[in-house]
C-alpha cells in the first residue's frame, strides 16, 4: 500500500519534482537492495512534510477506495466481522503510512485508532519530516 500510494500521489503531482525524484531514486536503489526497508518506509510517510494533514488523510481515502478496495479478497469483510463477533479487536499494524491504514480501516468498518502504521509528527496541522513511529520488523508483531 504504501509504495502504490507513494506512486498515485506522484503521478497526481502533489509532490514536487524534485522530491519525487529522490522518492523514485531511492524506491529504485530499495527495490534493488541498495536501501533498507525502514529507511524506505520512512521516506514514503516524511516525503510529505509541509503538507496538510487533513488533506493528505483525504488523499489516502480516495487511493484505498480506487485503487485498494478492489484488490481486497472476497472473504475479507467477513473475517473481520466474524473476529469482531467473536470479540477480538481487530488492528492493523503496518509500516506503510498512518495516512493509508487509517483509510484501509475506514474502508474496512474499523476504528482508525486501533492502526498502528508508520506515523509523521503533525506540527500545526501539517506532517514534519519527524517520525512519531514506524512499526517494522520483528517490532511489528510487539505492536
Amino acid at each position: 500500500a504504501g509504495s502504490g500510494f507513494t506512486a498515485w500521489e506522484i503521478a497526481a503531482g502533489r509532490v514536487g519534482a524534485a522530491t519525487a525524484a529522490h522518492v523514485e531514486q531511492q524506491y529504485a536503489r530499495y527495490l534493488a537492495g541498495e536501501v533498507d526497508e525502514d529507511t524506505m518506509c520512512a521516506l514514503q510517510v516524511t516525503m510529505h512534510r509541509g503538507r496538510d494533514d487533513a488533506s493528505l488523510h483525504r488523499h489516502a481515502d480516495d487511493y484505498v477506495r480506487e485503487t485498494v478496495v478492489p484488490q481486497w479478497f472476497p472473504g475479507m469483510h467477513t473475517l473481520i466481522q466474524a473476529l469482531r463477533v467473536q470479540g477480538c479487536e481487530v488492528w492493523l499494524v503496518s509500516s506503510s503510512s498512518q495516512w493509508v491504514i487509517a483509510a484501509g480501516a475506514r474502508a474496512l468498518g474499523l476504528d482508525p485508532s486501533r492502526v498502528l502504521a508508520a506515523t509523521a509528527v503533525i506540527d500545526a496541522g501539517c506532517a514534519t519530516d519527524q517520525l512519531l513511529r514506524l512499526p517494522s520488523g520483528p517490532g511489528k508483531a510487539l505492536a
